[in-house]
């Protein structure tokens, strides 16, 4: 960033989005900001203004323009006593806690740091330079920062490394106003490999740990108080030294590191990092690409375990409009990671379910009963569905005889797969589940199978009995809706949206998996289906997203679906959301993996339009979707699948992006 290239000539201004200079020049103080990591070469006098002298007789004055998030707040720096512009290249905040930043300056004589502070008064100090004691060492460049002392101290961190990876941290304390070195010796696992990071952040935790992030490797995580009762230069390491590898990213997503920025959208993100089960408030702005049509898949783990744990979709995920900026609500995440906790210890809500009986509703009844459910929660329970228990039990059987094979010999199976129905996925390890896929075009593989008798009376049971079961309660159930308000369909429509005997049936084993409730059977998703019906075992392990306020309420939570025995769970998919024009909402659900010591089994129904049936609005509702065919929409999500690793799904095809505050 030279005097001149462009980003140093731009930052000689504040952005255009930037507050009028009346608004900037009045006191504006939230309770966090986003901040901008680059500063701006312009002089701003207010409220947050401090200044200070360099050796070379620089006169630095630093102010903040404040805004309310999620508008960036931005760092002004200029040199009141010169005329020319001292720097070498744009001013950057290096780190930030409480109210306190870390500011780099590249002046034309020299890099200076300093450090900046809001409470009793702004204050900047020119910090000592470390690099001397780095010899041919090399400097990270990122810098930890924390409050010590409780809140009247701070504390600078900063890591270089040799070319053979011994790592050296450098402290300065504010209160003894110099640098100290020590040696690492780092803990990696059970790998036993050095690993040289190259980080872009560093992460604040409690009780004196920091954590050097390199979103590609890992995060060193150092002890940085426990160092302090050491002499300096001891290469003993106090406990807490230890290197944390990254999940790597899923093979679809490795490519955007290799992107152009005409292939990118910048988003600003904010992030709260928690330790042990107090949280640690450490907001950032920080920039992240995304290849446009993407989505987050967000991971997370405690310190002390040796894995990362894949939860629900606690960020918006697809991204809905990448073209703009997107505003990541926190409490979302933090109530995602308190009921993981809380699943983990059997503790989570549970969604008393509607409840409809097949047989005894009069028709009106059942249309009634049914569209409040599936407005209210869009997931309910049949009672007398007419399915014979004795049926399901034999299927459950015939089902486990199969997947008890010899791996190598299952895997030959017509239909069988690992890891996640979406066969066209390429990634498989995602979910902890195994199962048998019946299409119903399905022709009879039993000679190409290892166990051709067992296979046969699985098919047969399942397309000649069990099928004809479901095909049949699909049909009552979306003639009654259909003549509903909310979908108002005339005959034709409802011959084809619903072509009930050409569903597809899958049945699934979820094998124990151990840490219990750590892992997902399998994560969250939406099914494409007009809805699906599922005929589960006692075990449990199904859980539902559940809105408050409605299908658009902000604030979601997962909820456990309890299992009944001699019972139908169904809930809607996608179809059906489009089909209602949003009144009806496809249910987004997961299933937790069972303990060591048992497994779940359940099997299920998915019931789709015919492939050249066009999903058209209600002429009486508002269109939320363009008109397009249900293959149209099945060749889109494989499309999207195969692109990005995970299906994007209605929002394809809605006219107009919700909002991300409603996804």
């Amino acid at each position: 960033m030279s005097p001149k290239s462009e980003v140093f000539r731009a930052a000689l201004h504040l952005p255009p989005d930037v507050l009028p200079e009346a608004d900037f020049r009045a006191p504006v103080r939230p309770a966090w900001i986003l901040l901008d990591s680059q500063a701006y070469m312009v002089n701003v006098w207010n409220e947050t203004a401090a200044g200070n002298t360099t050796l070379d007789g620089l006169h630095i004055q630093v102010s903040f323009v404040v805004a309310e998030p999620p508008r960036l707040s931005y760092c002004c720096i200029c040199c009141t006593n010169r005329e020319e512009n001292p720097f070498a290249c744009v001013p950057r905040i290096v780190a930030s806690v409480e109210d306190l930043a870390l500011i780099e300056v590249d002046f034309t004589t020299g890099v200076r740091q300093w450090s900046y502070r809001r409470t009793r008064g702004p204050s900047l100090h020119l910090l000592p330079d470390f690099r001397p004691y780095c010899q041919k060492e090399r400097i990270v460049e990122a810098y930890g920062l924390m409050s010590h002392d409780e809140g009247t101290q701070f504390v600078l961190a900063a890591l270089s490394y040799s070319i053979d990876g011994q790592y050296t941290l450098h402290t300065f304390r504010s209160s003894e106003s110099e640098w100290t070195q020590w040696l690492l010796q780092v803990d990696y696992g059970l790998t036993k490999e050095a690993r040289l990071i190259d980080p872009t952040h560093v992460i604040a935790l409690q009780d004196g740990l920091l954590g050097w992030v390199d979103l590609w490797e890992g995060i060193l995580i150092c002890d940085v108080f426990a160092y302090f009762a050491l002499p300096s230069g001891n290469g003993m390491p106090p406990a807490g030294s230890r290197f944390i590898p990254m999940p790597k990213p899923l093979p679809s997503n490795q490519q955007l590191y290799l992107l152009h920025d005409s292939d990118t959208v910048e988003l600003h993100l904010r992030f709260r990092i928690t330790h042990g089960s107090t949280p640690a408030r450490r907001r950032r702005a920080m920039n992240m690409r995304l290849s446009a049509g993407g989505s987050i898949v967000s991971w997370y783990r405690e310190l002390t375990w040796d894995h990362w744990f894949l939860p629900c979709s606690a960020l918006p995920h697809p991204l809905p409009d990448l073209s703009s900026q997107l505003d990541l609500p926190l409490d979302r995440l933090d109530r995602s990671m308190e009921q993981q906790a809380a699943a983990r210890e059997g503790k989570l809500e549970e969604l008393e379910l509607p409840t409809l009986d097949l047989e005894h509703e009069s028709s009106s009844s059942l249309t009634e009963q049914l569209a409040a459910a599936c407005r209210d929660a869009g997931v309910f329970r049949l009672v007398n569905h007419g399915v014979p228990g004795d049926l399901t039990a034999r299927l459950f059987r015939l089902t486990r005889q199969l997947l008890d094979m010899d791996p190598a010999e299952k895997a030959k199976l017509p239909g069988y797969f690992w890891g996640t129905p979406a066969l066209s996925l390429r990634v498989k390890e995602l979910n902890w589940v195994e199962g048998l896929h019946v299409a119903p075009d399905a022709h009879d593989a039993s000679g190409d199978s290892p166990d051709g008798g067992a296979y046969s009376a699985f098919r047969q049971v399942v397309t000649a009995e069990y099928v004809a079961h479901m095909a049949r309660i699909a049909r009552k159930l979306f003639d009654a809706l259909a003549g509903g308000e909310e979908l108002a369909l005339d005959a034709a429509q409802r011959a084809s949206y619903l072509e009930e005997h050409g569903g597809t049936f899958r049945a699934y084993r979820y094998p124990a998996c151990d840490p219990a409730g750590q892992h997902l059977g399998m994560e969250p998703h939406t099914d494409s289906s007009v809805l699906s019906i599922l005929n589960m075992d006692l075990v449990g392990g199904l859980q539902v997203l559940r809105r408050d306020g409605g299908a658009d309420g902000p604030i979601s939570r997962w909820c456990a679906v309890r299992p009944v025995e001699g019972t139908l769970v169904v809930n809607l998919g996608d179809m059906m959301q489009a089909m209602s024009g949003d009144a009806y909402r496809s249910v987004e659900h997961r299933v937790v993996a069972p303990p060591t010591g048992t497994e779940r089994m359940s099997l299920c129904y998915f019931a789709f339009p015919q492939d050249d049936a066009v999903i058209v609005p209600n002429p009486g509702k508002e269109e939320r979707y363009r008109a397009f065919s249900y293959r149209e929409f099945r060749e889109q999500v494989q499309a999207d699948i195969k692109a990005t690793g995970a299906k994007v799904g209605l929002a394809r095809f809605r006219i107009q992006y919700p909002s991300p505050a409603t996804q």
